[in-house]
């Protein structure tokens, strides 16, 4: 069994996760990168839509997904798109959350593996 520590609460709650080495990657799933932990909020096929108001998958507007005013990173640029084979969307949990708003889609290379929360820290 592999595990992972999560100390920043910028990605997703405090905790001890386990890595799920066979289980299926979908939306809504806490993901390990290469570095750091994110949620994936869209994948291949899906239509993603980058907007002042915030990230639009399939025409639904995400929660906390707006860049928040202030933040010293630029957005990335306002378009709209179609997830391409091996391409993800990744976010934070927490709107200051250095993710995909600012980057744009995470190609499948940098997705280690799905992981599954067992501890608070």
């Amino acid at each position: 069994m592999s595990l992972v520590v999560n100390v920043s609460d910028s990605a997703a709650p405090i905790g001890i996760y386990r890595v799920l080495w066979d289980a299926p990657i979908k939306r809504g799933d806490l993901v390990l990168l290469r570095n750091p932990l994110k949620r994936e909020v869209a994948g291949p096929g899906d239509a993603v839509q980058f907007a002042a108001d915030g990230v639009w998958v399939n025409g639904k507007l995400l929660h906390n997904s707006k860049v928040p005013a202030g933040s010293p990173y630029p957005p990335y640029r306002y378009c709209r798109i179609t997830l391409a084979p091996g391409q993800y969307l990744m976010m934070g949990d927490n709107p200051l959350s250095y993710d995909d708003r600012y980057t744009g889609p995470t190609p499948q290379s940098l997705v280690y593996q799905k992981v599954q929360r067992l501890s608070e820290l």
